[in-house]
């Protein structure tokens, strides 16, 4: 992958049953050209995987993930 341009950018907090912050995530999602090698996951991610829009649709994917998909067109 050749990294471009940031396209979204939001954040997560993940909290406790007090309700306290236990993580906080700033995401920042890149336009990227493939240039090559293979798909696979890294310490981030369990797995990896390319998605169809038609495939996404069914998956249980968070709403934030949706609505980056819906702002770049990629799904509906």
């Amino acid at each position: 992958m050749k990294a471009k341009d940031p396209i979204y950018t939001f954040d997560l907090m993940d909290r406790n049953h007090e309700n306290r912050i236990r993580f906080h995530y700033v995401i920042i999602d890149l336009m990227a050209d493939l240039i090559g090698g293979e798909l696979r996951s890294s310490d981030d991610a369990v797995d990896a995987k390319w998605f169809t829009p038609e495939e996404v649709e069914k998956s249980e994917v968070t709403e934030r993930t949706r609505e980056f998909l819906r702002k770049i067109r990629f799904i509906r």
